[in-house]
């Protein structure tokens, strides 16, 4: 039997001298941010690759969930959740746009859906450490009707 060392155990353990772990992978505290559409109060029609902004998470966030709730669409409305191209300080791009980086194909059409990232771990932001701040977004990938209710969704992360 072999004894493998993490990354963050050899880098207190192992390594001499040691090495600081940074706090958001021992003791970070869990964040969340929140944001909502309401249907309702705007009785419009979603087009494809309509976008609907979230929450901004700020530089160094790790993602640890991410989910989607919408209400039924009908027979239509598939969403993904994710963010818009992710810039340092002087405006260089430093993630390219990910439209399902969070929530790929959340379906809507003929029932309510509360999707969330750890169902489907792997999606590209499922637990990656954003070097920029990230702006959030939904992109409607399959036209909506006209309904009433309130399209939520929200995001669980680390910043230290």
């Amino acid at each position: 039997m072999a004894n493998l060392d993490g990354a963050n155990f050899k880098k207190a353990f192992v390594d001499v001298p040691s090495t600081k772990i940074e706090q958001g992978d021992v003791n970070g505290r869990v964040r969340q941010a929140y944001e909502e559409y309401d249907l309702a109060t705007l009785g419009v029609v979603i087009a494809v690759n309509d976008i609907i902004r979230g929450p901004k998470l700020p530089k160094g966030s790790r993602v640890i969930n991410a989910w989607i709730d919408s209400p039924s669409m009908g027979v239509t409305g598939i969403f993904d959740l994710g963010h818009a191209e992710v810039l340092d300080e002087n405006g260089a791009t430093l993630d390219a746009a990910d439209q399902d980086a969070f929530v790929s194909q959340a379906d809507a059409g003929g029932q309510t859906v509360l999707k969330d990232i750890k169902a489907a771990q792997g999606l590209a932001g499922y637990l990656k450490k954003y070097q920029g701040e990230v702006q959030t977004q939904i992109q409607c990938t399959e036209v909506t009707v006209a309904v009433v209710g309130l399209i939520r969704f929200g995001f669980e992360y680390v910043v230290e």
